[in-house]
Order: structure tokens, then C-alpha cells, then sequence
């Protein structure tokens, strides 16, 4: 199927929200297809959420 790699472009963390920008790539034979992803974390009642997931 190939392989996944990711690299961390932005990473940026308070006490309560996280934030990181990065690179998706997917290396296989016929092509290497790669993109962009967001993540933020939100600290909510004690628990670390992804509140926003972004993937282009």
C-alpha cells in the first residue's frame, strides 16, 4: 500500500490548546501522492480533544 511519512512544519502549545501544521506524504510505485494536514487540540474539562482536523 506504501508508505505514510508525515513532517511537522508548526507546532505551537499552551496549557490549554495545541496547534500543528504539516506535510503528508504517501511514497508507493505508481505515484507518491501529498498533501497538507491540520490538527488543533482543545483542553476541555480535563480532556485533550481534537477540535478542528484538516487534511488537503
Amino acid at each position: 500500500m506504501g508508505k505514510l511519512e508525515f513532517e511537522v512544519l508548526k507546532l505551537e502549545i499552551n496549557v490549554d490548546a495545541a496547534y500543528i501544521l504539516g506535510k503528508w506524504s504517501l511514497i508507493r510505485e505508481s505515484d507518491n501522492p501529498n498533501g497538507y494536514f491540520t490538527l488543533y487540540w482543545k483542553k476541555i474539562n480535563g480532556n485533550w480533544l481534537i477540535t478542528i482536523d484538516h487534511t488537503s
